[in-house]
């Protein structure tokens, strides 16, 4: 059983969306069996022969067809198949090459994925997408504008310690790196958009932002304490002596006295 012309096509153009050259591959099975897939504007662009392998980024539309030339004629009741199809949704089977098993198994229409960007129709990027802020998309307060990485368009993502729905105005919440416990060995105190480590002998000082030495601390402490005792007992000493000369005054004048 073998596929011949018309070729198999799907058309793109002037939509959001593009072919994901990350997780669809061009798929040929057969015997004897050559098979090409192209854009409408050039359909030589890419061949396999009994393989997988990726396409362009950003393809907007494609063509698949089979060269004639090759033909599975005479190779016992063998099948031939070229399909663009989602890499991790295919599994190969013998039997696809003996048997209508592969288009039973997709019910003739094999699963593809497909990227998509904001303004991709109208090329714009994210410099251009800002000046237009009654149709900016990234509207969340902690979202960021990144060019699509498939052509024309944007796409917004949460920043950096945030995560959720960057199209929604409140959609990006921060996310507590302190619930996980690896992230941090010390004491862990959650920031927005970040979170600080204070390992052992320091503490978080939030006026600062940053972790300061307890040791120091400890130091200054010593240091006042030892100070303030020193001082107590040159006060209890000075008293003494005054007492003890104040007694030694009164005990001679006493003994004057008597005599």
């Amino acid at each position: 059983m073998e596929t011949k012309s018309p070729p198999s096509n799907m058309d793109l153009q002037g939509a959001i969306f593009r072919l994901s050259d990350n997780t669809n591959k061009f798929t040929v099975i057969g015997c004897k069996t050559l098979a090409y897939i192209g854009d409408t504007d050039d359909v030589s662009s890419y061949t396999a022969v009994l393989l997988r392998t990726a396409i362009p980024r950003g393809l907007e539309n494609y063509r698949v067809w089979f060269d004639q030339n090759f033909s599975t004629k005479g190779i016992g009741g063998s099948c031939s198949y070229a399909a663009l199809v989602e890499a991790s949704n295919f599994t190969f089977s013998a039997s696809y090459l003996t048997s209508s098993a592969f288009m039973d198994a997709y019910g003739g229409q094999a699963p593809v994925v497909v990227d998509w960007a904001i303004g991709t129709p109208a090329g714009e990027t994210c410099e251009s997408a800002r000046t237009k802020l009654s149709s900016y998309a990234c509207v969340s307060d902690n979202s960021v504008c990144v060019d699509s990485p498939i052509g024309q368009g944007y796409i917004c993502n949460c920043s950096k310690g945030y995560q959720g729905n960057p199209y929604l105005q409140y959609g990006c919440k921060d996310v507590d790196e302190c619930l996980d416990k690896r992230n941090c060995d010390g004491t862990c105190h959650n920031t927005f958009g970040d979170f600080i480590c204070c390992p052992q002998r320091t503490k978080h000082d939030p006026s600062r932002m940053q972790c300061i030495s307890t040791k120091h601390r400890n130091i200054i402490i010593g240091v006042t304490i030892g100070l303030g005792v020193g001082l107590g007992m040159l006060l209890v000493g000075l008293c003494g002596i005054f007492l003890f000369y104040k007694w030694k005054r009164l005990a001679d004048l006493l003994n004057s006295s008597l005599c």
